[in-house]
């Protein structure tokens, strides 16, 4: 591992009884991972306790979490309109979900109000894990 941290962040989308190709179908846009309730979550034996659906990049090696964050909501932006209308009509919970792998130094977690603005706009919860790596 480089010293600069690896950070990765998606598009979360869980609920209960909805099916995640449909939901692909109705937004038009391709998720990078799916799954089922009650599916075996990698590598474990621990089962999904939801419906899901994500959009996620792939890891970046950078200080700036926020830039991380505004290239994916960037990627999004064209289907907010459609996410919202299955959001609601669905009842799914709306996660940004980031993952931050470092060994000696942490990013910057910094983000602007714009950027938290177009985090409300999704109805999106914020959920950063930080992982110390050797």
């Amino acid at each position: 591992m480089t010293t600069k941290p690896l950070i990765e962040v998606a598009l979360k989308l869980t609920g209960q009884g909805f099916a995640p190709d449909d939901l692909t179908d109705f937004v038009g846009l391709a998720p990078t991972e799916t799954w089922r309730l009650g599916e075996a979550i990698q590598r474990t034996q621990l089962k999904r306790k939801a419906d899901g659906w994500l959009f996620g990049l792939p890891q970046r090696e950078t200080y700036d979490m926020e830039a991380v964050l505004c290239e994916l909501l960037d990627a999004v932006t064209p289907y907010e309109g459609r996410l919202a209308e299955a959001v609601e009509k669905l009842g799914l919970e709306v996660v940004i979900s980031f993952g931050v792998y470092f060994s000696n130094e942490t990013p910057a977690c910094w983000f602007s109000a714009n950027t938290l603005r177009r985090l409300y706009h999704l109805q999106a919860s914020l959920d950063i894990d930080l992982i110390l790596v050797e």
